[in-house]
C-alpha cells in the first residue's frame, strides 16, 4: 500500500518541547531575523486595528451622531461584509488564474511563494479606498 511507517510516540515532555518550538519560538525567531516578516506583521497589525476601530466607532457615529435605530445601525455592517466577500472571491480568482496556471504549465522554477502576494498587492490598493 506504500504507506509511510508510523511515527513513534513522543514522551509528553518532548511533545511539549516540540510544540513550543513550532508554535512559539520559531515565529518569534522569524519575526526578529526576517525584516519582511516584521514589516508584514506591522502592516497586518495596522489593518486589523483599523478594522476593529471601525467596529468600536460605528455605534458612536451611527447611533449617537446620526440617530440610527438598531435595525438601521445593523445595516451599516453590510459594507464590511461585502468587502470581505469580494476580497475572498478575488483571492480565489487570483490564485486560480495566476498561481495555479504557473503550476499547471510546469514552470516549477517560477512558482515561488511570492506569486501568492499578488492578492496582497491588490488589497493594499483597495484598503484606503474602502
Amino acid at each position: 500500500m506504500n504507506l509511510p511507517p508510523p511515527e513513534p510516540e513522543l514522551a509528553p515532555k518532548e511533545a511539549v518541547k516540540l510544540l513550543l518550538t513550532i508554535v512559539l519560538f520559531r515565529p518569534v525567531r522569524m519575526l526578529v531575523s526576517e525584516p519582511i516578516v516584521l514589516c508584514y506583521s506591522i502592516y497586518n497589525a495596522f489593518t486589523f486595528s483599523v478594522l476593529f476601530a471601525f467596529f468600536e466607532a460605528y455605534p458612536y457615529v451611527f447611533i449617537g451622531v446620526y440617530g440610527f435605530d438598531i435595525k438601521e445601525y445593523s445595516l451599516t455592517f453590510l459594507g464590511i461584509g461585502v468587502g470581505v466577500v469580494l476580497g475572498a472571491l478575488a483571492a480565489v480568482l487570483v490564485d486560480r488564474l495566476v498561481y495555479q496556471r504557473i503550476i499547471r504549465n510546469g514552470q516549477s522554477s517560477d512558482s515561488s511563494p511570492e506569486h501568492r502576494l499578488y492578492i496582497g498587492m491588490i488589497g493594499d490598493l483597495c484598503l484606503p479606498i474602502g
